[in-house]
């Protein structure tokens, strides 16, 4: 299981947490007058100072890519930790912001709280869908009917280590997808130039078929009238 511990003052209190055992160490590089949040310039001290010791994580609760872009450079942290309000960055931000930021591994807080059953509520992580979840909650024994908001730290702690331990999920499975697509279109097979031009790629028709995907093509005629 790892250990992440957010957010630390200095440089001196890093070191010693990375001492007791910790994995990851977190930072929150920001002015906004977020709880435990450093300036820019020390959050990149001690990102430079534990470098070599343990993983480095910088949250950020901006909405704006460009602010996010600033901080990551600034700080150079290994992994970006998106921790903003529910929809403050939808998927298409997130890609966006990878591609702004091709070699920066990206992690994103996923809300799961609120009256919806775990058993769905697991669903809106990327990469779980309804048989992987189901297949979670028989493993740690937690009653697929209880609501999210009435579980407990016991709960919590077995679903977070079953979902860490069960496979790739969220910023580590869209980065191999992003991968996968790219390494089809650098080699212009058949699947990739499909992929350029958005059309579906597994065989099926697009005659009458694929209108999600087609719909904000542009298609040019050279029929003369």
């Amino acid at each position: 299981m790892i250990a992440q511990i957010y957010t630390m003052q200095s440089i001196e209190e890093a070191l010693a947490v990375i001492d007791r055992g910790v994995d990851h160490i977190g930072v929150t590089p920001s002015n906004i007058g977020l709880p435990g949040e450093v300036s820019l310039d020390l959050a990149a001290q001690i990102v430079a100072a534990v470098c070599d010791k343990a993983i480095s994580v910088a949250l950020s609760v901006e909405s704006d890519m460009d602010a996010i872009v600033l901080m990551v450079k600034k700080v150079k942290p290994d992994i970006l930790h998106l921790c903003g309000l529910e929809n403050t960055l939808p998927p298409e931000a997130v890609q966006k912001l990878k591609e702004l930021l091709p070699k920066q591994k990206i992690m994103q807080a996923v809300s799961v709280s609120g009256p919806g059953a775990i058993e769905i509520a697991l669903t809106y992580i990327f990469g779980i869908g309804l048989t992987t979840s189901k297949q979670i909650l028989q493993k740690t024994k937690v009653d697929p009917t209880i609501r999210t908001k009435d579980l407990n730290d016991e709960d919590l702690g077995l679903l977070r280590e079953a979902i860490e331990t069960g496979g790739l999920i969220e910023g580590d499975l869209r980065r191999i997808k992003f991968l996968n697509i790219k390494r089809l279109i650098e080699i212009n097979c058949v699947r990739g130039r499909r992929h350029i031009n958005g059309l579906p790629v597994r065989g099926q028709r697009t005659k009458t078929n694929a209108q999600t995907r087609k719909k904000n093509k542009t298609n040019f005629s050279t029929r003369s009238k």
